[in-house]
């Protein structure tokens, strides 16, 4: 079925599109031997399977928590293995939820959330263009609630925004060339669905973004 989410259960934590980073990846120019992790960030971006939101309020319907929130420390790349073989890898991070929307959670509550992207070694690898968050950020969280008590983000890349980052995306913020670590860290988004980011991106800005 078009459209549908798919999530990969892993250690009974939800990772969304997880399946997708074994095909379809789209591995940018190499690094040269010369070049060090600090001096750049090249992407890896694979496709999955997704829902894709019309509008805000599918998005909020779909999730069972929004949240504002900021990280409190850096994220760290979990792995996770099966039968001894590596067969996914997400970022894990926890964030501090200033505002509560939707769901359970109260604020000041600590919560871990799993990314769909990570950084490793100066390669950025993610699905469909998600952008890991940093700790400079202030976000606006669509998650969903695993049974270990963890969250995912909603939607891959639909269902995180920046608030500090008010100008849209522009096609030439992706690039197959590197981003310097400046660039990289100004961006919320680093995929292809330009239109889809920015216009869900409008609706969050308008209607959560002055709180």
């Amino acid at each position: 079925m078009l459209n549908k989410r798919i999530y990969m259960t892993i250690l009974g934590i939800v990772i969304v599109g997880s399946a997708a980073l074994a095909g379809n990846q789209y591995i940018r120019p190499a690094k040269q031997a010369n070049e060090s992790a600090q001096e750049g960030v090249l992407l890896s971006t694979a496709q999955a399977d997704h829902k894709v939101f019309n509008n805000l309020q599918e998005l909020e319907s779909f999730a069972d928590v929004i949240i504002e929130a900021n990280v409190i420390s850096p994220g760290t790349v979990e792995e996770f293995f099966q039968n001894g073989h590596k067969i996914d890898a997400a970022n894990k991070v926890q964030v501090k939820v200033n505002r509560s929307y939707k769901g359970d959670l109260k604020e000041g509550n600590e919560i871990t959330v799993y990314e769909p992207g990570y950084m490793k070694d100066g390669l950025y690898v993610n699905i469909e263009g998600y952008k890991i968050m940093n700790m400079s950020g202030k976000y606006m969280l669509f998650l969903s609630k695993a049974p270990t008590g963890t969250y995912a983000v909603e939607g891959v890349y639909q269902g995180k925004f920046d608030l500090n980052i008010k100008q849209e995306v522009k096609v030439t913020d992706y690039k197959t060339s590197s981003y310097t670590l400046q660039e990289f860290e100004k961006l919320d988004y680093v995929g292809h669905e330009i239109e889809t980011f920015n216009s869900l991106k409008k609706e969050v800005l308008s209607k959560y973004g002055s709180k």
